[in-house]
């Protein structure tokens, strides 16, 4: 029993330092910059979820659009989230602004990128602006 409890908090342990590591890159404060280096900047309300419980990456949202900064997202928008036990919890009829990258055919939101929900995202908003493409 002792044993079992180590080995599953070395776990957990190994889990977080990974997270961790992988967002090393992440800057410490929000710039306009960092905001406009993501490959897509889209705002929208989930629709539909989807789970894949045979692997964390496959994993995706629905979101019914209703701007976009850049990257001319397509309407509605699939993101997929890098990983569906640590990544982005999108909830249903939840608003998001989306930060996210096309990589594989897919469109997907990195948990370590800016990706926020509803009042979280006033600080992200005020440095975008109004976005350029109304849906």
């Amino acid at each position: 029993m002792k044993a079992g409890c180590i080995i599953a908090l070395f776990g957990m342990l190994l889990i977080a330092a990974d997270a961790e590591a992988r967002c090393a890159k992440s800057p410490r404060y929000l710039t306009k910059e960092y905001l406009q280096s993501w490959e897509i900047i889209a705002f929208g309300i989930v629709t539909d979820i989807h789970e894949d419980l045979s692997s964390p990456h496959n994993g995706y949202a629905v979101l019914a659009l209703e701007g976009a900064w850049q990257g001319d997202p397509p309407n509605p928008l699939r993101v997929y989230h890098s990983d569906s036990v640590h990544g982005i919890h999108f909830e249903k009829g939840g608003s998001y602004l989306v930060f996210a990258s096309r990589a594989d055919h897919r469109i997907s939101a990195n948990i370590c990128g800016p990706t926020c929900r509803g009042d979280a995202c006033l600080q992200h908003l005020e440095l975008l602006g109004d976005p350029p493409i109304r849906f």
